[in-house]
């Protein structure tokens, strides 16, 4: 320091002295720790890189897990829309045991229709019943489910209760564009076991809550012959 300086300020240091000597003590003791806790800190940022990095390929691990997963299914699909029906049998079973969700359900789901079409309707009412007991959370999913399991009910002569579930598709989803056909398709069954009353109703309902839908006239058809 200048005499001239100490001697305006009569050996005391200036604000402007004081802060520049509390930024060298405070980088000093940054410095005093840095070197004192070197190891711990170099730790520290080597556990938070290792952490990122974990996260980073625990997200690509996912990412590849799910394509792999979508392409099995796809593959499946591929298989039952060529008509390889065992082969997709086989595919759909091992995307259901490797993996969950909404995956495993679509391959349960289709586990149903194939064995429908194999002519193993008993095995495609297992199949449809497992789905709803245990996948059921996809609306459409779940109303695809329920016409399938309509179907196996009423080629073992279930009419009845064929017609009971089709009715939960609109009891269920009544927004889902499948409704008014269940209607129509429960209101046929009831007609099959003389519920006529009953299938009168539904084919009324199908008139009066789809008044834009294509199946108006057939609703109204059935209603005139039912009366």
């Amino acid at each position: 320091m200048s005499k001239v300086a100490s001697a305006k300020t009569r050996g005391r240091l200036t604000k402007k002295e004081l802060k520049q000597d509390k930024l060298v003590e405070y980088a000093y003791k940054v410095e005093h720790f840095y070197l004192a806790n070197q190891k711990l800190v170099i730790g520290l940022a080597i556990a938070v890189v290792v952490v990122i990095a974990g996260i980073i390929g625990a997200r690509k691990m996912i990412e590849s897990s799910r394509l792999e997963q979508s392409y099995e299914l796809m593959m499946a699909k591929m298989s039952y829309g060529a008509g390889r029906l065992d082969e997709a049998h086989e595919a759909f079973q091992k995307v259901l045991s490797t993996t969950g969700g909404g995956t495993a359900a679509e391959a349960k789901y289709f586990l149903g229709r194939v064995a429908f079409e194999q002519g193993d309707v008993s095995q495609a009412e297992t199949q449809f019943k497992e789905y709803l007991d245990k996948f059921s959370g996809n609306a459409e999913l779940d109303c695809a489910v329920h016409s399938g399991l309509a179907a196996c009910l009423e080629t073992q002569n279930k009419f009845e209760e064929a017609a009971q579930t089709y009715e939960k598709i609109w009891e269920l989803f009544p927004e889902n564009p499948f409704a008014p056909q269940a209607l129509l398709e429960a209101s046929r069954l009831y007609m099959k076991i003389n519920q006529n009353d009953k299938a009168l109703e539904l084919a009324q309902l199908v008139a009066d809550k789809f008044p834009d839908s294509s199946l108006r006239l057939a609703a109204r058809a059935r209603i005139d012959m039912l009366k």
